[in-house]
């Protein structure tokens, strides 16, 4: 699969001027290459499962942290992101603020990745809802593929070093509303370097391998160009954009030390449509994490190697019938998937995940929007 590249300085961050730091180097986390769940009975729900090929974490179901409800506050060491990934299909609804936990003020960042996002100011509709207390850091777009970090205002002194960079497939560059590849942002949080991107890769159940290879080339392309371009200079060589400074990492997937990977990764479930109705009205979800692909690639360390995710105890978000609660009806009947996923990835840092659902209140699509709440520990 062929991908072309696009690397952008950024501009001065909204928050207020952020200083930029000299790049540091960071040393390369090992993968992590989680057990195999052991089956579950019936539609009985065991506490220390595990996903397979995603290492073990607690989900907020089982920790009663109810999207909307309670949150344990942020400290001054503690840094609490709200992560919430959705294939827009093209769509703005009315109910867009469901997106988004408002309650209280224990989200410290909110990172918002979009997919086939319509023509619409995303930025300002997202920034209404979060209100005065929290401002853009930076957005990474690439036509339809949409990326925003928002910060409580109070944090922007810790904020520096800001970069965005893109990464687009060849193929469907021209095809407006369906673009594929990634948007990126990095930046250091005190002293440790932050990278969140969200992408879109190939869709159909057949393409696993073009997803893997998708994901592979978007950790070795970002940020790996030796020159700084804006995006669409005028004059800009781009034999420059694809050179890479010789000795030096060029992935900054291992070289940061927390990353969150968001979007529709398009990954499917390889069994019967009848099969996995019948587990999703049973509520019997473990028994299809087996043949999740993406579950399988991470335990085979095929994609996404060292990423953990949190349990999936929710429905497939994938494919519905636009406006109800029914899986496409339509002539391809597709086999419901959990085609939006969160991921995350650390390097000396605790992580707890606090919650990971998708949000049955958005039916405009046929995509569910799914959300995460991470905790990250003792960071200043």
């Amino acid at each position: 699969m062929t991908f072309q590249i696009l690397f952008m300085a950024s501009p001065r961050a909204q928050c207020g001027d952020l200083e930029e730091n000299n790049e540091r180097k960071f040393s390369k986390g090992a993968a992590v290459v989680p057990e195999v769940p052991k089956p579950l009975i019936g539609d009985r729900v065991i506490r220390d499962a595990k996903q397979t090929g995603v290492k073990q974490v607690i989900s907020a179901k089982e920790k009663s942290f109810p999207r909307g409800g309670e949150t344990a506050p942020s400290t001054a060491a503690d840094l609490n992101v709200y992560v919430v990934t959705w294939n827009m299909n093209g769509k703005v609804p009315n109910n867009f603020a469901d997106l988004f936990d408002v309650s209280g003020e224990s989200h410290d960042f909110f990172v918002v990745g979009l997919q086939e996002a319509p023509n619409f100011d995303a930025k300002t509709c997202i920034s209404e809802i979060l209100g005065d207390k929290y401002c853009l850091v930076e957005s990474s777009v690439l036509m339809s593929l949409q990326l925003f970090i928002f910060s409580k205002r109070s944090l922007k002194p810790f904020i520096s070093g800001v970069k965005v960079d893109k990464v687009w497939e060849k193929g469907l560059s021209g095809i407006v509303g369906k673009q594929k590849g990634a948007a990126a942002v990095r930046l250091h949080f005190g002293d440790k370097s932050f990278l969140f991107i969200t992408s879109h890769l190939a869709a159909h159940e057949s393409n696993l391998k073009a997803r893997n290879a998708q994901c592979a080339h978007i950790c070795h392309s970002l940020f790996a160009r030796s020159s700084v371009y804006s995006c669409f200079q005028p004059g800009t060589n781009t034999d420059d954009l694809n050179y890479r400074v010789p000795g030096v990492p060029s992935n900054v997937v291992e070289e940061s030390d927390v990353v969150i990977w968001l979007g529709d990764l398009n990954y499917r479930l390889e069994l019967p449509r009848r099969f996995v109705q019948n587990s999703i009205k049973n509520k019997n979800l473990q028994e299809l994490w087996a043949k999740d692909q993406l579950s399988v690639s991470l335990r085979k360390g095929q994609a996404f190697k060292g990423f953990h995710e949190g349990p999936l105890l929710f429905a497939p978000t994938f494919k519905y019938d636009v406006g109800t609660d029914n899986y496409d009806t339509g002539p391809k009947e597709r086999v419901p998937s959990w085609t939006d996923r969160i991921l995350y990835k650390t390097t000396n840092v605790k992580a707890e995940l606090r919650s990971y659902d998708a949000i049955s209140s958005v039916k405009t699509s046929d995509h569910r929007p799914v959300e995460a709440h991470l905790t990250f520990k003792n960071l200043l």
